[in-house]
């Protein structure tokens, strides 16, 4: 995994925007009392290079890329830790009357979250608030119409990339 380091100046316009992910604001709850990974459905999120398509010049600029987001539904497969980190496999069906990308090269770093689901009183399913769960990192080869996508789980963001950025911020 891997971070980048911002100047105080351009700390205080992203804060302004809130374009980033507070991984402080859950940290003590997701790590303290973590969901079963059966609860819910996840969602892998990220731009696939495949989808990325050249505009046509504009606004004084000669090339111009669109990057159009992919989100994926999934449940975890696999999950485990070694040392410091732990990890997801995120399974891809590829089926019939689906489209999905050949490769999905570009989702690297991507993140991945576990809505909770709940059922109310009258039996509705209902979503919670979503979890920050992860960051998405490999993908393995297509075999019998399936692949994986491996990722950085949440101990791996709310703990080791925590502690990480504190010896550094």
């Amino acid at each position: 995994m891997a971070v980048i380091v911002l100047p105080p100046t351009d700390i205080a316009w992203l804060k302004d925007k809130r374009l980033f992910w507070n991984i402080s604001l859950q940290r003590k709850q997701v790590l303290a009392n973590p969901l079963d990974k059966d609860i819910g459905v996840w969602f892998v999120c990220g731009f696939p290079d495949e989808f990325t398509r050249t505009e046509e010049p504009q606004r004084g600029f000669d090339r111009v890329l669109g990057f159009f987001n992919l989100s994926g539904c999934s449940g975890v497969e696999r999950e485990w830790a070694d040392g410091d980190y732990d990890y997801l496999d995120l399974p891809v069906l590829y089926e019939k009357g689906i489209e999905l990308p050949i490769s999905f090269g570009g989702i690297s770093g991507g993140g991945v979250w576990q809505v909770p689901l709940w059922k109310t009183e009258q039996g509705e399913i209902r979503a919670k608030e979503p979890i920050f769960s992860g960051v998405a990192f490999y993908q393995t080869a297509i075999v019998d119409r399936r692949r994986t996508i491996r990722c950085h789980g949440r101990r791996s963001v709310y703990d080791a990339v925590y502690k990480a950025l504190k010896g550094v911020v």
